[in-house]
């Protein structure tokens, strides 16, 4: 991989990274449970993060700049290591995966939430790297290798690095007995950890993902054209295929594997092209005809980049909760699981941070109740109301309900 190679990459990762610094807090709840956890606020449950992940976030200074570029970090290294699976297939144009990557949404959206799933996806991709690479010179000490980079994130990074070993087992008889050994010491049922929850947006089934909004092609967008790696009889990529639609959330380990599929795309698309004598008017075309899809590639981060600027936390979220801190004076706050994390970013107190049902408090014992509950509480006092924007439709309703009592 050249200089300049690696200089577009960094481009590439620099776009959603300006976009991610404009946004005016964070993405992805998880997100916010991480920067408390970075600036040592308390309140939070504990969610036994892997001892690694828990040093680098109690290490990493309570600064939202040094936050988000964690992800920057992670986003670029990754790319590397993609663009580096790629030249083990072409020489020449190999590193192009490693740009051709951004343009799955998934790719993209998912090195911005700020958590411990982000320090593990360079070493799994790396994992991945080594496990393909061993087709090449039949080495069962690469695949090992993979195994225990597997191992080591899962032990010390994060738990989700299971997946991999579930791929794996089924390419690799060590991987067999791992996967096992490690079942039998943490338990057969972290196997349930992998399927969806369709409580929880980010982790839906893939199949319904395709009825929430912004989930075109899995969340992929058009890279999910890079299923083309099946041309190059790559199977690794189906169990990883299949994840992603019991778990949209596996969406990400996906997209190494349609860098790849989109690299060999172009690269066949081109030599058709010259072998079947393709000429275009334009001279730069014909001579530039590969440069175009690295074109392509910044258009479309560009287009994903301003994106980010509309996920959520929307404006009216951020307002809502910012009000009900205030009108709580310190005092707990009853409120949709949802909200929990943002309240707690806000300095505020909160009865309830996690779950998934009921999606609404069905409690109001304390002063404030801030919900989305569309049926109005006849036991409290409404003081504001907001509409949320984006893709929902319900209105964000903030209560004072001091001397109610909930059901």
């Amino acid at each position: 991989m050249k200089l300049k190679h690696i200089a577009i990459i960094a481009l590439l990762s620099l776009l959603p990274f300006i976009a991610h610094l404009t946004f005016p807090t964070l993405i992805g709840a998880d997100s916010f449970y991480f920067f408390i956890f970075s600036c040592d606020q308390g309140g939070l449950p504990d969610a036994q993060i892997p001892i690694v992940s828990e040093w680098f976030f109690k290490l990493l200074p309570c600064d939202l700049f040094v936050f988000k570029a964690v992800s920057f970090v992670a986003m670029f290294i990754s790319a590397i290591i993609i663009g580096k699976t790629g030249e083990l297939f072409d020489k020449k144009h190999g590193w192009m995966a490693g740009i051709l990557v951004f343009i799955s949404i998934s790719f993209t959206h998912s090195f911005l939430q700020v958590e411990d799933d982000l320090l593990g996806y360079p070493v799994l991709f790396l994992a991945n790297y080594f496990f393909l690479k061993s087709g090449f010179n039949k080495s069962n000490y690469l695949k090992a290798l993979a195994v225990a980079l597997v191992l080591i994130t899962g032990a010390l990074l994060w738990k989700g690095a299971l997946l991999y070993l579930v791929v794996y087992s089924f390419f690799f008889v060590l991987g067999i007995i791992v996967l096992y050994s490690v079942l039998y010491y943490i338990g057969f049922g972290a196997m349930h950890a992998l399927l969806g929850n369709n409580l929880i947006q980010e982790n839906v089934n893939g199949f319904l993902s395709l009825l929430q909004p912004g989930t075109l092609g899995f969340g992929h967008g058009i890279g999910l054209l890079g299923m083309y790696i099946l041309n190059r009889r790559i199977w690794l990529v189906i169990p990883f295929f299949v994840a992603m639609l019991l778990n949209i959330k596996w969406a990400v380990h996906l997209s190494p594997f349609l860098g790849l599929g989109l690299m060999f795309l172009v690269v066949d698309i081109n030599n058709f092209r010259i072998r079947k004598g393709i000429v275009f008017r334009e001279a730069w075309a014909n001579k530039h005809f590969i440069n175009i899809f690295i074109v392509l590639a910044l258009v479309s981060t560009s287009t994903l980049s301003i994106g980010i600027l509309l996920q959520p936390p929307y404006d009216s979220q951020l307002e809502a909760v910012e009000f009900a801190v205030q009108q709580a004076e310190g005092k707990k706050i009853d409120n949709d699981w949802s909200y929990g994390y943002y309240i707690m970013y806000f300095g505020g107190d909160t009865n309830t941070f996690g779950g998934g049902w009921p999606r609404y408090t069905e409690s109001w014992n304390d002063k404030i109740l801030l919900t989305e509950n569309p049926e109005p509480n006849p036991d409290c006092k409404l003081l504001r109301v907001w509409e949320k924007g984006g893709f929902y439709q319900e209105d964000i309703k903030v209560y004072n309900c001091e001397g109610a009592k909930s059901k």
